[in-house]
């Protein structure tokens, strides 16, 4: 939408958004904006890219209706519904899939014909009425956007949402051992050829992604020493890409050389790391013995 010019008329449609007829737009309808993250930082002012797991929000006041949905209510939760409490979402005017809806908060997954670059708009619409509830403003986009999920913590500790070898959940008192292979769960490794649909999960196993991650655990795991057990050739990544129970992941060795105890955990994708450096007191860990 250009920048109204001109206004010649100013009326009020049945929901209370403003229809403005001007020189710009010949008629331009305004109504509450909303925001949109990575749903797995929540980090502001980073792109989002196609395949992310996005979080929207309306502005203060504003709401996307009154009531609360989650995909996993439903008799056949996959693929990811893209109608959900009578709330849809349009990216470029492509609905994509939900997985929660409530008054202050929508999840969604950005879908796979999104542009790689450039801006998007994001659209909210009561189905049933056919109702504009919010619309973005630009939202940047990127051919990538990782994110690792958090599972708990504050601060400088936020849990990565990583299982260890045995397939427990890694926490301070259930640490990863050195050598053995941990599964970090996360989204925004961009474009993934041969994906499923949208919302939709790999028909025939494993989807290995072209780009593959480097992984921050206390350093690079490429920087350690080579030590009894380790790759000799560093090759710590063992998998990259989508997995029949989440849409992304990545499986990755622990070197020996790592110290015991809590690690900062990022990764970087195309040079584009999973945390902010800007924002002070913030980073997901792992731990280790």
């Amino acid at each position: 939408m250009n920048t109204a010019s001109l206004p010649l008329a100013v009326v009020q449609d049945q929901y209370g958004n403003l229809a403005v007829a001007d020189a710009s737009n010949r008629v331009a309808l305004y109504c509450p904006p909303l925001a949109a993250v990575n749903g797995a930082h929540f980090m502001a002012n980073h792109p989002l890219a196609l395949g992310v797991f996005a979080t929207i929000y309306p502005v203060p006041g504003a709401t996307f209706g009154k009531g609360t949905a989650l995909f996993t209510d439903l008799p056949n939760r996959i693929p990811y519904p893209k109608v959900l409490g009578d709330i849809q979402v349009l990216v470029n005017g492509t609905p994509p899939p939900l997985t929660y809806v409530g008054p202050t908060q929508i999840n969604f997954v950005v879908p796979m014909n999104a542009p790689t670059g450039g801006a998007a708009e994001i659209q909210v619409l009561k189905v049933s009425t056919g109702q504009l509830l919010a619309i973005s403003g630009v939202i940047p986009m990127n051919s990538v956007s990782p994110g690792i999920f958090e599972t708990s913590g504050t601060g400088v500790a936020r849990q990565a949402a990583v299982l260890n070898q045995d397939n427990t959940v890694n926490s301070a008192t259930n640490p990863a051992k050195r050598g053995d292979v941990i599964s970090i769960y996360a989204t925004g490794q961009g474009v993934v050829p041969n994906a499923p649909p949208d919302g939709d999960i790999p028909p025939n196993g494993l989807v290995t992604a072209p780009t593959n991650p480097r992984v921050f655990i206390g350093d690079f795991v490429d920087n350690y020493p080579v030590q009894p057990g380790d790759p000799p050739d560093k090759n710590y990544l063992e998998f990259s890409g989508l997995s029949p129970n989440f849409p992304g992941v990545w499986q990755v060795q622990i070197p020996h050389g790592v110290a015991p105890g809590q690690q900062p955990l990022f990764v970087t994708v195309n040079s584009i790391p999973s945390i902010d450096f800007t924002v002070t007191g913030y980073r997901t860990v792992i731990y280790v013995q």
